[in-house]
């Protein structure tokens, strides 16, 4: 049985025989454009063509002012235009950063557990639904 599990390129995994597809789920991947992310990565790769598409990180604008911001981070409420430490003075430091490069600017997700948080050009463009 052993030999026919292994020649249908299966593996022990947990105490049990799974196929390669069972364990990359088993390990929290998905699958994305035919390959397989983890979940944290599958969201970064959907805003950024979210984003690219529709050419919204040149229309990122600052609404408020410093001191409001500020007061606002103070209170632990996170809006799209802070800054990076206004939102680590209301959040906290993230679990995990990812930097790519667009457009000459970094396009930076911040992770704090499965919420994910983005900055492009040094400021909040996108962040989770309440």
């Amino acid at each position: 049985m052993q030999a026919i599990l292994q020649a249908l390129h299966c593996r022990r995994y947990g105490g049990r025989w799974v196929t390669y597809e069972e364990f990359k789920k088993l390990e929290g991947f998905l699958v994305h454009d035919g390959k397989w992310v983890l979940p944290r990565e599958k969201d970064l790769l959907e805003n950024l063509k979210v984003l690219t598409v529709l050419n919204q990180t040149n229309l990122i604008l600052r609404r408020r002012t410093e001191r409001e911001y500020k007061l606002l981070a103070e209170k632990g409420t996170v809006e799209e235009g802070m800054k990076p430490e206004e939102v680590s003075l209301a959040l906290g430091f993230p679990d995990r950063v990812e930097r790519r490069l667009v457009a000459q600017k970094d396009l930076d997700q911040w992770s704090y557990g499965a919420k994910y948080y983005y900055f492009f050009g040094g400021l909040l463009v996108k962040k989770p639904a309440q």
